[in-house]
């Protein structure tokens, strides 16, 4: 069985070099920077969202919960700051308080209950989402000019995005 997953392990490792190399002779623009900083930053929430779901798999639990909290972080914060002009770091510290907030309720109802992971996030997923359609009206929602916003995610170091540092 080790050897199989030895084998699975590499195959994977394998293919991911075969299509950076098919992609770099088959496009000029793949190995551009500017092609690199996009692919990198455009896997910072993957990448984000993949550490924390490490440590959830790692001790046999789920949470369905996951994408619909970035929704409604992203909605909140965007709102906040947008509609009714709170400091863009308050607004982030009000988003991560209510995450922490589902998060304890997420665990309590799992641990006091006894709920399964897979039911219990499941329920907080539909009501995250829910409270993410009905505070944005089902509209896209945008930031106004706002530096330090801006500047989380998109500032650079020099030919690295800001975001890919935080993550890393």
């Amino acid at each position: 069985v080790a050897q199989t997953k030895k084998f699975d392990e590499l195959g994977i490792l394998v293919v991911m070099i075969a299509l950076f190399v098919f992609l770099a002779v088959a496009s000029p623009f793949f190995l551009k920077v500017e092609n690199i900083q996009n692919l990198l930053l455009q896997s910072v929430f993957v990448m984000l969202v993949g550490f924390g779901m490490t440590f959830v798999l790692t001790i046999g639990g789920i949470d369905l919960s996951v994408g619909s909290f970035m929704s409604l972080a992203g909605c909140l914060t965007t709102i906040l700051i947008s509609w009714y002009a709170v400091p863009s770091f308050l607004a982030i510290l009000v988003s991560i308080g209510v995450g922490l907030a589902f998060g304890a309720a997420n665990g309590l109802i799992i641990t006091k209950m006894n709920m399964p992971p897979f039911i219990a996030t499941l329920a907080t997923m539909n009501i995250m989402r829910g409270i993410s359609y009905t505070i944005t009206g089902g509209k896209p929602v945008s930031v106004t000019a706002d530096s330090l916003f801006e500047n989380i995610g998109a500032g650079f170091l020099g030919q690295v995005p800001i975001a890919v540092i935080y993550v890393v």
